[in-house]
């Protein structure tokens, strides 16, 4: 999420991807990405790592109970941001509110 869900302008990409070498090169750390759960089972990490996080990479918006929300025009805002940081086109009037 902080490399997706926040516009460059707020958190450059390069300073993510900088501090997240840095942290890899204290060679204490294993990362591995695009796992799922077949992949391993929480025995094998209890057994092989001192330590665990498991990210899920949850990106999705909550919808909210307001009038209006389901409107033409409306977009969620992790959804927004998502596209708008994948280069995916979005439908954009002139003027936003």
């Amino acid at each position: 999420m902080l490399y997706l869900g926040l516009p460059e302008y707020r958190l450059p990409r390069d300073v993510v991807e900088a501090q997240v070498r840095e942290i890899l090169a204290t060679g204490d750390i294993t990362l591995k990405l695009n796992q799922r759960g077949r992949d391993f089972s929480i025995a094998d990490l209890r057994r092989d790592y001192d330590a665990t996080l498991i990210a899920v990479g949850a990106h999705r918006s909550r919808d909210l109970t307001i009038p209006g929300v389901n409107l033409d025009g409306v977009y969620k805002g992790i959804d927004f941001l998502l596209n708008v940081n994948l280069a995916t086109p979005s439908p954009l009037e002139k003027r936003c509110w």
